[in-house]
C-alpha cells in the first residue's frame, strides 16, 4: 500500500498574502492531486504545521483550507497531526487549530499520539512533543512512525541544525522508519539500521529555500520504497547579479519571486540598472523585481559565504576521524560556533 506524504503547509505565511497562498494551492490543485490518482493512491498523510500562525487564523485562509480537504482531497482518506504552528499553547496540543478539519468525512486529526493498524501494518502518528523533559518512551515496536520532531543533529536549513530537542536514539529504539515534518528541507539519516527521514515542506517558503527541491513523497508500506514527485506548480525564489542574464529568462522570471543583487561598484550605473529591472518586470514576476545593493563590507562578507560552506567543512573533518559519537560532536562543534557567533561566552 503506497501513501502520499506532506507536511510544513503553512497557510497564512506572510501575513496572509494571497498571491502567495494561490501559489501554494496550484501544486495541490493542478499537480499533486492527478499524480496521486494516477498511481492509485487513496491516502495522505500529513505530518503538521497545516497553519502557519500560532495565536490567530485568518478567517480567508481558515476557509482555503477547508476548502482543500473538504474538495480537493475529497477522494482521499486523509491523515492529519499536530504540528507545533497548529496550537495556541506551548504546553498542550489539545487547543489547536485543526479540530474543525476533524468534522470532515474524509479526515482524521491526531492531537495525541496513535497506534493506527493499515492493511497488517501498525504505524504510529506522533504529533509534536511539548515537553521533551517528560516524553515517554514509546514501549511497542512498530514498523513506522509520522511525526513533528525536532531531532537534535539535522539540518534545519541550509545553514542551521538542530542542537536541541530531542535525540535520534530516542526515536529510533522501537521504530523502524519515522518519517517527520518541522524542518523545511529533506534530509534522511540511519543509525543501527533504523531510520528517519524529514519530507520537508511542498513548496519554497522563504529566501533561505532558494535552490531547494520541494514536492511530495511517496511512500510504499510494504517496502519502505519511496519516490518524489517534485512541485512544478508553485513559485520559486530566484537570485541574480546584475548585470548578468538568466539563461532562459522567462523560466527564471515568470511567477517566481526574483532578487538582483547590485555590487557597489555597479551601483553607479543607474540608467542601466533601471532598464535592466524593468526587463526583468516584463516578463511576469509574482511580485515587482527587489533589489539590493550591496554595500562594499557586505559584497565582501557574502562572497566569503558563498565560496565556503562551514558546516560542510566541519562535517568532512570529523567525518575523517576515526571516533565514536561523530553526530553529537558535530552538535556540540556547532553549538560552540553559534554561541560564540552571537557574542556570547561559555
Amino acid at each position: 500500500m503506497k501513501v502520499a506524504l506532506i507536511s510544513d503547509l503553512h497557510f497564512g505565511i506572510k501575513k496572509n498574502d494571497k498571491i502567495f497562498q494561490e501559489s501554494q494551492l496550484k501544486f495541490f490543485k493542478e499537480q499533486l492531486v492527478d499524480e496521486l490518482k494516477k498511481r492509485g493512491i487513496n491516502k495522505i498523510f500529513v505530518l503538521g504545521d497545516i497553519f502557519d500562525t500560532r495565536q490567530s487564523v485568518n478567517v480567508q485562509t481558515e476557509n482555503v483550507v477547508l476548502d482543500l480537504f473538504r474538495n480537493t482531497f475529497k477522494d482521499f482518506e486523509v491523515h492529519v497531526i499536530v504540528g507545533n504552528h497548529d496550537l495556541y499553547y506551548t504546553t498542550m496540543t489539545e487547543v489547536n487549530s485543526l479540530k474543525i478539519l476533524s468534522l470532515l468525512p474524509n479526515v482524521n486529526v491526531y492531537e495525541h499520539s496513535e497506534i493506527v493498524n493499515f492493511d497488517g501494518t501498525d504505524v504510529l502518528f506522533l504529533p509534536w512533543i511539548t515537553d521533551y523533559s517528560s516524553f515517554k518512551p514509546i514501549t511497542k515496536n512498530v514498523k513506522y512512525a509520522f511525526a513533528h520532531l525536532d531531532v537534535t543533529g539535522f539540518m534545519m536549513d541550509k545553514v542551521n541544525m538542530c542542537s536541541s530537542g530531542i535525540e535520534m536514539e530516542k526515536i529510533t529504539d522501537k521504530i523502524e522508519h519515522t518519517y517527520t515534518g518541522h524542518f523545511h528541507s529533506r534530509s534522511n539519516k540511519i543509525l543501527n539500521g533504523k531510520s528517519i527521514t524529514y519530507i520537508g515542506s511542498p513548496y519554497q517558503l522563504t529566501r533561505i529555500d532558494r535552490g531547494d527541491e520541494r514536492g511530495c513523497t511517496i511512500l510504499d508500506l510494504d517496502t519502505n520504497e519511496t519516490e518524489f514527485i517534485k512541485n512544478e506548480k508553485s513559485m520559486i525564489f530566484n537570485k541574480i547579479s546584475f548585470p548578468n542574464e538568466p539563461d532562459d529568462k522567462e523560466k527564471f522570471v515568470k511567477g517566481n519571486i526574483i532578487d538582483v543583487e547590485v555590487t557597489y561598484e555597479n551601483s553607479k550605473y543607474a540608467k542601466k540598472l533601471y532598464d535592466y529591472v524593468k526587463d526583468l518586470d516584463n516578463y511576469f514576476p509574482a511580485y515587482p523585481v527587489n533589489v539590493k545593493i550591496l554595500q562594499k563590507e557586505e559584497a565582501e562578507s557574502n562572497l566569503k559565504i558563498e565560496s565556503i560552506n562551514l558546516f560542510s567543512l566541519f562535517k568532512s573533518y570529523i567525518d575523517d576521524m576515526t571516533i565514536d559519537n561523530k553526530e553529537k560532536v558535530y552538535s556540540s562543534l556547532v553549538e560552540l560556533y553559534n554561541t560564540f557567533k552571537n557574542g556570547n561566552t561559555i
